[in-house]
């Protein structure tokens, strides 16, 4: 595709657009919980590809069920990594597209998970998910939920 790209072969960016996608869509929710994001930031890092508006909203609709699914501590899909990683492309996208609420909810949801997994681990590990807990509500704005996190932090 990226060689189709360089030459200017629409045909054939087509036709590696289309395989990308359908990677991605067999590739996304496995039973493992992992998911591709490789299509995403291709696809979406340049306009050369010739993504259709549907495709987008397709790639953002999967990466918002990526960060539902495995932001709940009880789905059995838990992962604040893909959470993270899901949430870092949404807030770029989002804020792309001057949606400050949309922003705010996704640096919302990653705080939220990573607090939760501070809870599973050792003092040490707890200490690195609540500072990045801690700096994802700061990106959200939600001052009181900073000093929340703080008091958890101290020792």
């Amino acid at each position: 595709m990226s060689l189709a790209i360089q030459i200017g072969d629409e045909e054939r960016t087509d036709r590696g657009r289309g395989a990308l996608l359908e990677l991605h869509h067999e590739s996304k929710f496995r039973a493992d919980g992992t998911w591709w994001p490789r299509a995403y930031d291709f696809l979406i890092s340049s306009r050369r590809t010739r993504l259709t508006d549907a495709e987008r909203e397709a790639l953002v609709a999967d990466l918002e069920t990526t960060i539902a699914s495995c932001s709940e501590a009880q789905s059995g899909r838990f992962n604040p990594h893909d959470v993270a990683d899901a949430g870092r492309r949404l807030v770029a996208h989002y804020t792309r597209l001057g949606r400050p609420e949309d922003v705010r909810r996704i640096w919302e949801i990653v705080a939220r998970a990573h607090e939760h997994h501070a809870s599973l681990g050792t003092a040490m590990l707890a200490s690195h998910f609540l500072a990045e807990s801690l700096e994802a509500f700061k990106r959200a704005g939600l001052h009181k939920e900073v000093g929340r996190v703080r008091v958890l932090m101290e020792p």
